[in-house]
């Protein structure tokens, strides 16, 4: 029997309480006289966003919120916070109530609430407050719909004008619009990133987007603060009574959602990380360096030998290694993985020799209890487990250690007292004390029957509801384990939002080994970073498939030398081992010098990381993009403006025989570092080049450009190749014996470089009309620096330092020759330039 759908309806004028909050009360009957009747409140959380809460029964079924975190409370409570009590402090803004509408405002945002005369139907409409220019709008009927169980939100929709990113990693293009995303926790091994497989459930549940109207350039973002699972189409499908629209469904609970708007996109991912609170910031060693991966390792006879060997090879290519993932192989027990178990005979009697031998090495756990673990009667009878309406274990197929293998287990329930209490005391007991300094939560999805209950006492819910909580108390649980441990870190594969908080790095998880997943992987960055968690990368090489060929593996190594992590990972069909010794002296050489350069930009990566945490204050938050910006980001990011930038170019626009294929896909397989640094993979088999698209910096007839300039990797070869360009289309060489793929820097902008001895040097690429020069300043160890210069005087530049630590550096200033491109300085201007950020005074 299909259910059936009833829309909201509203016939009675709002209800004002404090905050403001306009509450909507729905004028149909109601099951039992005891039952209130549904509603709608509206209520400003700050000037530029407002919360909508949609009450389908007319009380919350799910009270608590695990995601939303204003104050930035630690530990995040086991059953959540009040979804009400969490917003403390809300803006005063301007009502004004009529027979029909209401209109709310505050100084970025204006938010009219109709209710249609005939129909009773209510919806929104959100404006900017300072132009009234219309940002978005609910559907003007049926907006608001439940079916008793199911719950969804329709908006209107201009497929040609607004272009939309995020929804998490699942696969396909940066643009969704025209799209259909499933919103589930899904284990996808060897999955499908190409847009043939866009809009599949993947590792994250992440109900959020962001979307940007070429026709009004206003920007806004949506999320759907929910754990349950669903979908969100923006205009994939078509409907003859309603047109094409956006409409967004979730299997159970209520319906509340954030709107945000801004300026950018950077300003929505800064006011989404006040709802969430500081995303965790990463170690230094995780992100910089060269981080070693493969299932082999640990399923072997003896970890402490292989890992050995491992090292040993590595120092004997002169291959720096900063950190090791080591897979569940170590927790095996009669043949199976169980977790914080560790099998003695391969590790010689001594788990603290893998800590003591290795560094950076990353522990891999999983958060189930197969039936034959040692440890699950006793978890049982504490009451642990996720359970049924019986109180009974809930019992799944989990995996057990080979390919394609499962046997009957039980998921640890995080919401439950014991559960988490046992985790955070066995990660303790098997792990910290052994000298682990960061946890890898895997296989985290929680794709079990929707039918369990979690959690303790009255606070139970089925778990249909709370999903993503369980993997974010995961994270939270194995970061509280690793306590006062230096350099602590989790990398989380699984999640929803709200765990960046605890899970410092994230992967898009099980990649297939392909040309097509070194091209798509960067879409999925984008997506999840423009989504609100900053630090994003996909396993180089691919972790599942065939053993790729010398040169897909080069060409990947390329692109991620600049992505927010740098992991070679894989579980090869043939048995083998992706290493960057596994093919011949030349790869070894190359891999060696992208290692090196990626090491040389360290203090880039870290202050990035540094000011997405919130932790590089408000001259940082300027320079860098501030809390909740992710590391790589997509062109459309930066230069909406250029409509190149916002989506790919259609099949049929396209002609291959007369274009380089690079530049059909740029908008979503291109992308930056920072805001200044763009990155052009070379993703296609065969090629030794190819053309670029440089993202327009003006537009008008009176604006001025600013041009790029074409990165090499050292000064001396920056001076004898320095170039600059305001069109785009230049063909670029580049064999996989080049080692970097093509790489341009934004003029009047600059890039650090960390030296072997501590220091650093700062190149500023200037490209105004500015004479060489070079000067002598200080520059902090830890921190970052701030060059400002006067047009009248470009030779005595002023340097500001931020830190404990200072060392010697020498700033080389360029500018390119080209006078007809660049016009002169007029006025006054500042370069700035970013490098490590450790500690503030």
């Amino acid at each position: 029997m299909t259910s059936k759908t009833t829309p909201f309806k509203c016939n009675s004028a709002p209800q004002i309480t404090s905050g403001p909050t306009l509450t909507f009360t729905g004028g149909q009957s109601t099951p039992s006289p005891l039952q209130p009747p549904p509603s709608i409140s509206v209520r400003f959380v700050f000037e530029n966003c407002v919360r909508v809460t949609y009450l389908p029964t007319g009380k919350r079924q799910n009270p608590t919120t695990h995601s939303t975190n204003f104050d930035n409370q630690s530990p995040t409570p086991l059953q959540g916070y009040d979804r009400d009590e969490v917003l403390k402090s809300l803006p005063i803004v301007d009502a004004e109530v009529a027979d029909t509408s209401t209109t709310m405002s505050s100084k970025s945002l204006k938010v009219k609430m109709s209710i249609d005369p005939e129909s009773s139907h209510f919806s929104l409409k959100f404006f900017r407050a300072s132009d009234s220019s219309l940002i978005t709008s609910d559907y003007p009927t049926s907006a608001y719909t439940s079916t008793g169980s199911s719950v969804t939100h329709t908006q209107t929709l201009n497929p040609a004008k607004e272009f939309h990113v995020g929804l998490g990693d699942s696969p396909g293009r940066i643009n969704r619009t025209s799209t259909k995303v499933f919103i589930k926790n899904v284990d996808a091994m060897g999955y499908t990133c190409s847009p043939e497989g866009s809009g599949k459930p993947l590792y994250k549940q992440w109900p959020i987007y962001s979307c940007y109207n070429a026709e009004t350039e206003t920007f806004y973002m949506i999320y759907y603060d929910t754990g349950s699972r669903g979908s969100v189409d923006l205009g994939y499908e078509n409907s003859a009574f309603k047109g094409i629209s956006k409409r967004v469904e979730f299997e159970c609970g209520d319906l509340e959602y954030y709107f945000i708007t801004g300026n950018s996109f950077a300003e929505l991912n800064n006011t989404l990380a006040k709802i969430f609170g500081r995303p965790g910031c990463p170690t230094y060693r995780s992100v910089v360096g060269y981080n070693a991966s493969s299932m082999m390792y640990a399923d072997c006879d003896n970890i402490v030998n292989t890992l050995k060997e491992f090292n040993d090879k590595a120092k004997s290519y002169d291959i720096p290694v900063d950190g090791f993932y080591l897979s569940s192989g170590y927790t095996t027990h009669n043949q199976v993985r169980c977790v914080f178990n560790w099998d003695l005979e391969k590790v010689g009697g001594r788990p603290e020799q893998v800590f003591e031998n290795n560094k950076g090495v990353i522990a891999n756990v999983k958060p189930w209890l197969l039936e034959c673990h040692p440890l699950f009667e006793e978890l049982k009878s504490k009451g642990g487990f996720v359970k049924d309406a019986n109180g009974e274990p809930v019992f799944e197929q989990c995996w057990s250690g080979g390919p394609n293998t499962s046997l009957p287990g039980c998921m640890v329930d995080f919401t439950t007292t014991a559960g988490y209490d046992f985790w955070v005391g066995k990660a303790r007991e098997q792990l910290v004390n052994y000298g682990c300094t960061a946890i890898w939560v895997d296989n985290n999805e929680y794709e079990c029957d929707g039918s369990g209950i979690c959690g303790d006492g009255e606070n139970k819910i089925p778990i249909g509801f709370i999903r993503p909580s369980q993997t974010l108390l995961m994270a939270q649980a194995s970061l509280e384990a690793l306590g006062g441990v230096e350099d602590k870190l989790v990398v989380t594969r699984a999640g929803g939002p709200g765990i960046q908080r605890y899970a410092g790095l994230t992967w898009t998880g099980d990649n297939r080994t392909s040309w097509s997943s070194l091209q798509w992987n960067t879409a999925q960055h984008s997506s999840l970073g423009v989504s609100g968690f900053p630090g994003v990368a996909s396993d180089v090489g691919g972790f599942a498939g065939p053993r790729p060929d010398k040169e897909l593996f080069i060409r990947w190594c390329q692109s991620a030398l600049f992505t927010a992590r740098f992991t070679i990972h894989s579980w090869n069909d043939d048995g083998t081992i992706t290493e960057a010794w596994s093919y011949d002296d030349e790869t070894v050489s190359i891999i060696r010098q992208i290692i090196s350069v990626r090491r040389k930009f360290g203090p880039t990566f870290f202050a990035l990381f540094k000011s997405a945490s919130g932790e590089g204050g408000k001259d940082a938050e300027r320079v860098l993009g501030g809390t909740g910006v992710p590391v790589t980001r997509p062109l459309m990011y930066h230069f909406p403006s250029d409509p190149n930038c916002l989506a790919d170019t259609p099949e049929d626009d396209f002609d291959p025989s007369e274009q380089d294929v690079h530049l059909k896909d740029v908008a979503s397989c291109d992308f930056l570092l920072g805001k200044n640094l763009l990155v052009c993979p070379i993703y296609k088999k065969g090629c030794i080049g190819r053309s670029v698209y440089l993202p327009q910096t003006s537009f008008g007839p009176n604006s001025r450009p600013t041009p790029w300039v074409e990165y090499s990797d050292t000064l001396s070869r920056m001076l004898k190749h320095l170039s600059v360009n305001t069109k785009s289309g230049p063909h670029i060489a580049c064999g996989i014996h080049d080692y970097l793929p093509p790489l341009f820097v934004l003029g009047n902008s600059g890039l650090c470089y960390a030296g072997e001895d501590g220091s650093a040097t700062v190149a500023m690429f200037v490209t105004d009309k500015l004479k060489p020069a070079e000067a002598m300043g200080w520059y902090p160890k830890f921190g970052w620096l701030l060059v400002k210069y006067d047009a009248c005087k470009p030779n005595e530049p002023d340097f500001e330092a931020y830190a404990e630590e200072k060392v010697n550096i020498t700033v080389h200033f360029f500018r390119c020759m080209d006078e007809a491109v660049v016009p002169p300085i007029l006025q006054y201007d500042t370069i700035e330039v970013h490098a490590e950020i450790k500690e503030f005074k």
